[in-house]
């Protein structure tokens, strides 16, 4: 006896949902997770080379969270149901330094998110970064509702996915400096008024290498009969968008001597002629030339004109420590690149 024509309809309805539900659906699902797969695996690889090219380990750091940023508000991300887990400041990329004694054989891994706890020993080690990608991807087509299905990762539920990939550091000379260190500075000595006086040298020190825009500031300083009151090293790197603080603590009457690394450039994008910290106008920023090292005291003092170098310079009334930061509109930080290492010396 033949079946009625309503009745071969809904058997196949009910057998392309089963089709759909079995097999369109997950396949659907495994495409999209092999898709997300490859895409962080070449996260994994960008933000490697990114942080492995940049000079100082908080540029690393900010490099790799700038990477993920914008990974993350990508419309592939969003539609594939990526997002970071953990990681530095919630990236999900954990940065780590390998260390491999190429004597010995020996590894060791710091990290993660830490520095070089001393000078890199290039005659014993090879030094790479490492970056460790952690991310989750929810399936395209939620099936939690399916049973057997509901527990499979990728399918029913979320799936997080880990990636490597490592890259030798390019600029070993200063992966250990944070925005705080006061590594390599030029030494004083005490005065008999209790506070400091700069010992004159016709080279002082540089913690990455190479010269100062002002190798003599010491021995000005010494000619017009100042004191060091207080100095600091530290890098400021064009991506950060907060004020990097010096641990140069200056109030009123007292007098700011700057100086940059004469090698020092950054850039306001990836792919416009880099310059150094006095940066170019038009146009001008806060009223300041766009890309130049501004300067303020303390978390509320007056934003000010900082350049490559300043000399003798009576800073805005106010005090705290000297901080720094490239000048630039707010929310176009991302798309800068370099960093400046900066002297700082108070004197009275």
């Amino acid at each position: 006896m033949r079946k009625k024509k309503g009745q071969m309809m809904a058997e196949v309805t009910v057998t392309m949902s089963i089709l759909f539900f079995f097999c369109m659906f997950p396949l659907i699902d495994l495409l999209g997770l092999a898709t997300s797969a490859s895409s962080l695996l070449l996260l994994t690889h960008q933000t490697a080379s990114s942080a492995a090219s940049q000079q100082g380990f908080t540029s690393a750091l900010n490099a790799i969270t700038g990477e993920s940023r914008a990974f993350a508000n990508s419309g592939f991300a969003k539609f594939a149901k990526i997002t970071p887990v953990g990681g530095y400041k919630n990236s999900g990329i954990d940065l780590f330094i390998t260390v491999t004694n190429f004597h010995t054989n020996d590894v060791t891994v710091i990290g993660p998110n830490t520095p070089l706890p001393a000078a890199a020993d290039e005659l014993q080690n090879i030094y790479e970064y490492t970056c460790q990608c952690n991310y989750q991807v929810a399936p395209l087509v939620p099936m939690e509702c399916i049973p057997v299905i509901n527990e499979i990762p990728g399918l029913g539920k979320p799936v997080n996915l880990k990636f490597a990939a490592s890259r030798a550091i390019e600029h070993l000379a200063i992966p250990n400096l944070t925005s705080k260190s006061s590594a390599a500075l030029p030494s004083i000595a005490s005065s008999s008024g209790g506070g400091t006086s700069s010992a004159p040298s016709s080279n002082p020190s540089d913690p990455a290498g190479g010269n100062w825009n002002n190798p003599s500031i010491y021995q000005q300083i010494a000619a017009m009969g100042q004191q060091v009151v207080s100095t600091d090293v530290l890098i400021v790197d064009a991506t950060n968008e907060n004020w990097t603080v010096s641990k140069a603590y200056a109030s009123g009457g007292e007098k700011i001597w700057i100086d940059t690394r004469a090698d020092g450039q950054w850039s306001g994008t990836s792919t416009s002629q880099p310059f150094d910290a006095d940066g170019y106008s038009p146009p001008f920023v806060n009223g300041m030339p766009a890309g130049s090292l501004e300067g303020r005291l303390g978390d509320t003092g007056t934003p000010y004109f900082s350049g490559k170098s300043q000399f003798n310079f009576s800073p805005p009334s106010g005090s705290g420590f000297v901080q720094f930061r490239f000048n630039d509109n707010p929310g176009q930080y991302y798309m800068n690149t370099g960093s400046m290492i900066v002297r700082i010396i108070v004197t009275q």
